[in-house]
């Protein structure tokens, strides 16, 4: 009888530990899951930035490039007018 009482109650403390042991790798999880959140919400942001500033690049090189066309257009109307052929 004194056996079975001990191998009931290394049962219940085993079932116990495995408990607290699951518990304790079930926050180790959770842990690295919020850390790999964590990870990809900072390489978004920093692609958010990185297109943002891509996107302002294109923008400033599309108003350079009007004003150039501009310029180049404003520049051959005054040092080269348009052939009159009707003489």
């Amino acid at each position: 009888m004194n056996f079975l009482f001990l191998f009931k109650n290394l049962h219940r403390f085993v079932k116990a530990s495995n408990k607290v042991a699951l518990h304790h790798l079930h926050k180790r999880i959770c842990k690295i899951i919020a850390l790999i959140i964590r990870i990809k919400l900072i390489i978004l942001r920093i692609l958010e930035i990185l297109v943002a500033l891509i996107s302002k690049f294109r923008q400033l090189a599309l108003i350079y490039q009007i004003r150039k066309t501009k310029l180049l257009n404003q520049f051959k109307k005054e040092h080269f007018p348009p052939l009159d052929l009707r003489n």
